[in-house]
C-alpha cells in the first residue's frame, strides 16, 4: 500500500490558511506509521511518500482562489507554483516503483520524501525509525528531546 502525504508537514514553516490539509497529510502519516506495525509480519506493507509541490489538478484548483483566501504565504506558494511548474513528477515516480518492488519487502510504516530522501540510499540500507515523521535533521524526534534534555 503507498499512500500520499506531503503538504509540508516535516517542514519548518507551516502556511496559514492551510490547518486542514496540514492535519489530514499529517493524519496519513501516522495512520502509515502505525498500520504499518500493525502489519509488520502480515507481507503486507504500507508507506507514504511527501511528493513535494507536485502541479496536479488539485494544486491548480488553488490558482482561482483569491489572495484574501489563501493568504500572504500561501499566496506566493501558489504563484511561484504557477510560475515554476513545480516539482519534477520523476522522483515521486522512481519512489513509487522502488517501494513496490522486491528490493523494499521488509520496508513497511515509512514516510519517505521524493525531492529529499536519496533512493540509492534507500536501496542500500534502510533503518525503521529514520524515517518516520518525527524525524529532525536525520533523528527521530523522540531521541532529539531526550538528547536536548541532558545538555
Amino acid at each position: 500500500i503507498i499512500l500520499f502525504s506531503g503538504g509540508g508537514i516535516g517542514g519548518d514553516n507551516p502556511l496559514i490558511h492551510a490547518s486542514c490539509y496540514y492535519t489530514y497529510k499529517g493524519a496519513i502519516a501516522i495512520f502509515t506509521e502505525v498500520l504499518g506495525k500493525e502489519l509488520k509480519n502480515s507481507g503486507v506493507t504500507i508507506n507514504a511518500i511527501l511528493p513535494g509541490q507536485i502541479l496536479t489538478d488539485s494544486t491548480r484548483l488553488t490558482f482561482n482562489l483569491t489572495d484574501e483566501q489563501l493568504g500572504q504565504e500561501l499566496v506566493k506558494a501558489t504563484r511561484n507554483l504557477k510560475k515554476t511548474g513545480g516539482d519534477s513528477v520523476l522522483p515521486v515516480l522512481d519512489l513509487v516503483s522502488f517501494l513496490l518492488g522486491e528490493e523494499s519487502r521488509h520496508i513497511t510504516g515509512g514516510l519517505f520524501s521524493a525531492k529529499w530522501d536519496n533512493l540509492s540510499k534507500l536501496k542500500k540500507n534502510i533503518s525503521d525509525e529514520k524515517y518516520k515523521l518525527r524525524r529532525i535533521d536525520g533523528k527521530i524526534y523522540r531521541k532529539a528531546r531526550s538528547l536536548e534534555g541532558k545538555q
